[in-house]
């Protein structure tokens, strides 16, 4: 026995309905989607610019230095020592790894197996969510005359803020949704009604055919849409066809009873004469 569907999926205006809404909502998504990236997009962009320059500041430092980290060291604790909201921390590493230096109370939330392993570039980021801070963190090496080795550089840049405009953003995304959905539906199903009232004009039109009014046809004006034009001109040809059907076999159904009442009457005449002589003779 076959499953009868739901009642929403048996009807066009139904049908309708859900596929306007889901068609809106897809390309919501699909903005929604594409806002996100862009918006992120530009926000690593500018996180690796950031670290880009900050890598050059620090490479002018160490040149400026003769190779000595000394010089680095104390430029990072200029920068960072000053506020306790630091838009970056920095540490310096020997080729060994052994801590030369960093802002200070740097370890105890981001230490060093937390980053990148060197080398590599200040665009080959990590992010790092630790309570409510955010970052992006970045190794990369730095070199200069007279070193015998490479310097490794540890940078974190405190992204908290862009990653919470990103999550206000995608609270802000999923409450539209939840909001527009009810009111998407409402408005498709305003949509088909409005679309599918022709089919009831047809509806209407339908039932005011019967055997006693084949002349009755669908009206063409106003003019019907597009898509039903050619249903109701064949619609009203078929209600033509039939009505002279109808005309010629009531033709027919008069004719044949005028042929046959002159037979029945006659036989009825000789039926009575002949009983009647019966009666006399008797």
């Amino acid at each position: 026995m076959a499953t009868e569907r739901p009642r929403c999926l048996s009807s066009i205006g139904g049908r309708l309905t859900l596929l306007y809404t889901l068609v809106v909502l897809a390309a919501m998504a699909l903005l929604a989607v594409m806002v996100m990236w862009q918006l992120s997009a530009t926000f690593d962009a500018e996180h690796q610019r950031f670290l880009r320059a900050k890598t050059a500041e620090m490479q002018t430092d160490l040149d400026d230095g003769h190779g000595q980290p000394d010089s680095l060291l104390r430029e990072i604790a200029k920068e960072t020592d000053e506020s306790d909201v630091r838009q970056y921390q920095a540490r310096v590493l020997s080729d060994a790894g052994r801590v030369l230096g960093e802002t200070p109370g740097m370890h105890g939330t981001l230490p060093p197996d937390a980053f990148p392993v060197s080398p590599s570039a200040p665009d080959a980021t990590r992010m790092l969510t630790i309570g409510p801070h955010v970052y992006a963190l970045a190794t990369t090496d730095l070199h200069s005359s007279g070193m015998p080795a490479p310097l490794h550089v540890q940078i974190a840049m405190d992204v908290t803020r862009d990653a919470g405009l990103l999550a206000e953003l995608r609270h802000a995304i999923w409450l539209a949704f939840a909001l527009l959905t009810p009111l998407l539906v409402a408005a498709g199903y305003f949509v088909a009604e409005h679309g599918l009232a022709p089919l009831k004009r047809i509806t209407n039109a339908a039932r005011e055919v019967t055997p006693k009014h084949l002349s009755a046809r669908m009206p063409t004006d106003p003019p019907w849409p597009r898509e039903l034009d050619e249903l109701v001109t064949v619609f009203n040809s078929m209600l033509a066809r039939l009505e002279e059907a109808f005309g010629r076999l009531s033709r027919f159904s008069s004719d044949l009873a005028h042929e046959l009442r002159t037979p029945l009457s006659n036989m009825g005449f000789h039926a009575g004469t002949a009983e009647n002589s019966e009666k006399q003779c008797n």
